[in-house]
């Protein structure tokens, strides 16, 4: 039997965090001064270390942000639900 997508989102969504954690942890490991670049679109723009680790950190916000959002309206969802059935 196939898993549910929920199961199947959570563990995509865990797995993609565990990758982000791991590039956070190299990029760190650089020297303060070490420039980088930056993909966007189809160029890329030479940024500081400081820049990027920014980005990813307001990028890190916003995903959790989005994460939970679809699971309050799944438990919201849930108890309407329920409160529904018992009238």
């Amino acid at each position: 039997m196939a898993a549910p997508v929920g199961l199947k989102l959570k563990k995509a969504l865990t797995e993609l965090q565990a990758k982000d954690q791991k590039t956070d942890v190299e990029i760190m490991a650089l020297a303060d001064e070490t420039q980088m670049y930056e993909g966007v679109g189809r160029m890329l723009l030479l940024q500081s270390k400081g820049v990027i680790h920014n980005q990813r950190l307001e990028k890190q916000k916003i995903a959790e942000e989005t994460i939970k959002e679809p699971e309050q309206r799944k438990s919201y969802l849930e108890r309407s639900a329920w409160g529904s059935s018992i009238r």
